[in-house]
């Protein structure tokens, strides 16, 4: 296998990307998770609503 000089370089830049990928989609559920959390506090109740499909 030849490692040339050039593939250090594209993992690099290609790391750092996927690292933000990774980040911004924690951040938005993690955004979704509080408003949920909000949302049951300020209601008090907690209700389930289950579809049958008989």
């Amino acid at each position: 296998m030849i490692l040339q000089i050039e593939t250090p370089a594209l993992l690099f830049g290609a790391t750092s990307l996927i690292l933000l990928a990774y980040t911004n989609r924690f951040l938005t559920i993690a955004t979704i998770v509080r408003g949920l959390k909000k949302h049951i506090r300020k209601s008090k109740t907690i209700r389930f609503y289950w579809k049958s499909k008989t």
